[in-house]
C-alpha cells in the first residue's frame, strides 16, 4: 500500500509541474503576441476587484472594431484614482482580448476619447439638490 500511495504522490506532483509549464509557456505568448503585434486604443477604467485568493484588478473597456471589451488587469495601488479615467492600451492584434493598460499614459483629450468609441459619464441629477 505504501508503493501506491508513492506512486499517486509522483503522479499528482508531475501533473502539477506539467501545469505550471504549460501556465508558464502560454503567458509568454500572450506577453509576446501583445509586444509583438501590437495595436493601441484608448480604454476607460470601469471596475475593481478583490479576491480574497489573488491579487487585486480593475477592468477596463475599449472598443476594437465596434466590439466592446472588457479585460482586467493587476493592480496595486489607491483605485480611486484611476477610476472612471482614460489610459492608452496595448492589445494584441490579432486577438483584441488580450490586452493590457497603461497606466502611465493618462488620456485627457476628449477629442481622442470620443474617437475610440468611450464617452464621459455624466453625474446624475440629484433631484433634491436642485
Amino acid at each position: 500500500m505504501g508503493l501506491e500511495r508513492r506512486n499517486e504522490n509522483i503522479l499528482i506532483l508531475t501533473g502539477g509541474l506539467l501545469f505550471l509549464f504549460l501556465l508558464y509557456i502560454f503567458s509568454k505568448y500572450y506577453q509576446s503576441e501583445i509586444t509583438d503585434n501590437s495595436t493601441y486604443t484608448i480604454a476607460k477604467v470601469t471596475g475593481y476587484s478583490r479576491a480574497l485568493s489573488s491579487s487585486p484588478e480593475i477592468y477596463f473597456t475599449y472598443f476594437v472594431d465596434g466590439q466592446k471589451i472588457r479585460v482586467p488587469n493587476k493592480f496595486e495601488g489607491d483605485y480611486s484614482i484611476v477610476k472612471d479615467k482614460f489610459f492608452r492600451v496595448r492589445y494584441a492584434a490579432d486577438n483584441p482580448t488580450w490586452g493590457e493598460i497603461q497606466l502611465d499614459y493618462p488620456v485627457t483629450d476628449s477629442a481622442q476619447i470620443k474617437s475610440a468609441g468611450l464617452w464621459f459619464t455624466k453625474p446624475k441629477r440629484n433631484q433634491f439638490k436642485d
